[in-house]
């Protein structure tokens, strides 16, 4: 039986507004993990700590999901195997100076996409499109990293937005920017190759402003034109490019309408990258990036 991601009941306003209040209101992460799970930071990342969590009060107020063994084993694990991946950047502490946070980002997002298929979790695109579920999955499954991510790595305060917006919420992005780049199982070395090649700005034109809903092929085909102009053009110009084909994409197709076929794809993506080097690109001026 595959385990369900867990999600706030819809009846849980004041306790999802008590664990946000806590949750930004954190100055420290060693703050957030004695306020959010009652517990220090290194007890808090151990299993036995998630394990204690997870059978919490604190966990399973005005939360909705199937509460059985199975889940418990898999969230543990799968939350074991985030941890992991990120402490190859530095987690809980900061991140050495030469680490990029895009690179933090698509590691994490592999690390969640793999880690959710090998702990038996069923996820489709309509579950995690669901704010319920991307809360809960922010505020109370991987605060820990959401806040390392965007307290500690970038030194800003943390925003509402990668909690609360369904665009910009943290699990969600990495879920989807894993899912529309991977290739699958079966490319083996190749899986995540389109992923790897990509750089935070063009994974938000294509994820956030794109208006590219869950077509994976037309994704993957705009990174792949993106990866093949890559031997060509500095990262700046590449980003650029893809800026222009996504704008240009979103007055000029709809993604309802489009054949989901490799070869319309290409052709769709040649002319999109074609016409933003004629028209899009000449006419930026870098001072507004």
């Amino acid at each position: 039986m595959s385990s369900i991601l867990p999600a706030y009941r819809p009846d849980a306003i004041s306790k999802k507004e008590s664990d946000l209040d806590r949750f930004i209101g954190s100055t420290t992460i060693s703050e957030l993990s004695s306020r959010l799970f009652c517990m220090g930071i290194d007890q808090a990342l151990s299993e036995a700590g998630i394990r204690r969590f997870l059978d919490s009060p604190e966990f399973n107020t005005g939360a909705d999901y199937f509460r059985n063994q199975e889940f418990s084993d898999s969230l543990t694990a799968m939350l074991l195997k985030l941890y992991e991946a990120a402490a190859v950047f530095g987690f809980p502490g900061t991140p050495s100076q030469h680490q990029q946070a895009s690179r933090i980002d698509i590691a994490l997002s592999i690390a969640l996409i793999e880690a959710l298929e090998g702990c038996g979790f069923s996820v489709y695109p309509y579950q995690v499109n669901d704010r319920l579920v991307q809360t809960f999955m922010t505020q109370r499954v991987m605060p820990l990293i959401t806040f390392w991510r965007w307290r500690i790595v970038t030194g800003k305060a943390l925003s509402t937005e990668r909690v609360t917006s369904s665009t910009r919420n943290y699990f969600y992005t990495l879920w989807l920017s894993g899912w529309l780049f991977d290739k699958g199982p079966s490319s083996q070395g190749e899986r995540w190759d389109l992923l790897h090649s990509m750089s935070a700005d063009s994974l938000v034109q294509i994820i956030e402003r794109s208006g590219i809903g869950y077509r994976k092929g037309f994704a993957q085909a705009i990174a792949l034109q993106r990866k093949i102009r890559g031997h060509q053009s500095r990262g700046s110009s590449l980003d650029q490019l893809v800026r222009g084909c996504m704008k240009r994409a979103v007055f000029t197709f709809s993604t309802a309408a489009m054949l989901d076929t490799e070869e319309y794809y290409r052709d769709i993506c040649s002319y999109l990258f074609e016409w933003a080097e004629k028209n899009y690109l000449p006419e930026v001026d870098d001072s507004t990036i």
